[in-house]
């Protein structure tokens, strides 16, 4: 049980890029780490200029970078069944308070999307409170073609299953779509969820670019007003001058004419270089990074062997304390994770019980 694990991490050239709030491993090449740092951190300075937060309270986030799918395959997610999805690029998953990227590099296209998405709900989780279905999933949909290029970064850009849905179904009034919550009967029902999702695009690309971008202010006082605790249609209709009815109208145009003019943000890419560091990783902690993704599956057998190796490697090492806490705990041994959480508390730990 133990070999595959210590045959991966006894591999050399485990790299690792730390940046303020990423921080990445990789098999593969350095540089594209830093490529990714770079993008992930001008991706949170993007959404800073629309949504301020005190960063502070974003929760960090492990990045690791697969080589190929060979490497990747393993820690790929499974379905009820136990079979991984073959096409899968790229996963992000939330566990235990923290957010965890997996990437086959080798198919960098069609894992952005899905980083990018995920990574927007990593933002919005920061929020002090949970903004409506429609705002979160509308932003995971725009901010999901982010890229950066140039000193700046772009998102907006059209996604065709979305356009198309619109082809074939009539728009949701605004009002039932800002009533819609992961509880309604209505999202519930496949299509319908993701005719939500598409129409919930849309609008948000509406907000951010119609009347080239005179309603983007208008989208931040309404989250501001919801946070303060206003109801959604109360705060919507003190944000936006127009009202709910008045929007109606202006969305119903802007998806007819069809136009989704991409968003432009100007960013310091340069400046975010110069705060990431990379160097090499260290084997208990890839044993540690790789443990997590397993941990966060459930998957705890196939982690067993990569926290074991890490704490032969490093035993006091906070990270290594954390990952046997939450191996304890997810077999249900809570004296013994309790123990681990104590001891990685004492050493500087942030996430213990």
């Amino acid at each position: 049980a133990l070999s595959a694990p210590l045959r991966l991490a006894a591999a050399p050239h485990w790299q690792k890029v730390v940046s303020p709030h990423f921080t990445i491993y990789t098999d593969g090449s350095a540089n594209d780490a830093r490529d990714w740092a770079v993008n992930l951190e001008a991706f949170e300075q993007s959404l800073q200029q629309l949504f301020p937060i005190d960063d502070r309270s974003l929760a960090p986030v492990t990045v690791v970078l697969f080589r190929n799918d060979r490497a990747f395959r393993p820690f790929k997610l499974r379905n009820r069944s136990g079979h991984a999805d073959e096409d899968e690029a790229g996963v992000f998953m939330q566990w235990n308070g923290r957010f965890l990227i997996a990437i086959n590099v080798s198919d960098e296209e069609t894992a952005r999307r899905i980083v990018f998405l995920n990574a927007t709900h990593w933002y919005i989780s920061a929020f002090l409170r949970q903004i409506p279905l429609w705002l979160e999933t509308g932003l995971a949909e725009v901010y999901s073609t982010y890229i950066a290029y140039g000193g700046h970064v772009t998102v907006g850009y059209p996604i065709d299953d979305c356009v198309d849905a619109f082809k074939v179904t009539p728009l949701l009034p605004l009002r039932d779509l800002m009533a819609v919550t992961l509880g309604s009967p209505y999202y519930k029902v496949e299509p319908n969820a993701a005719f939500f999702n598409a129409e919930s695009w849309a609008f948000v690309h509406c907000l951010l670019q119609g009347k080239k971008g005179a309603w983007r202010p208008d989208l931040g006082h309404f989250v501001r007003l919801f946070e303060a605790g206003m109801g959604p249609v109360d705060a919507f209709t003190a944000a936006f001058p127009d009202g709910i009815d008045g929007m109606e109208r202006s969305f119903d145009d802007y998806v007819r004419s069809g136009s989704y003019a991409t968003y432009v943000v100007t960013t310091d890419l340069a400046a975010i270089e110069q705060a990431v560091v990379s160097g090499p990783a260290s084997e208990a902690e890839v044993q540690v990074a790789l443990a997590d993704l397993y941990l966060s599956q459930q998957r705890n057998d196939e982690a067993f062997a990569y926290v074991l190796r890490a704490a032969a490697l490093a035993p006091d090492d906070v990270r290594v304390l954390e990952a046997q806490a939450d191996l304890a705990l997810a077999r249900g041994n809570n004296d013994r994770a309790i123990d681990f959480y104590r001891r990685a508390a004492a050493a500087g730990s942030r996430f213990y019980l």
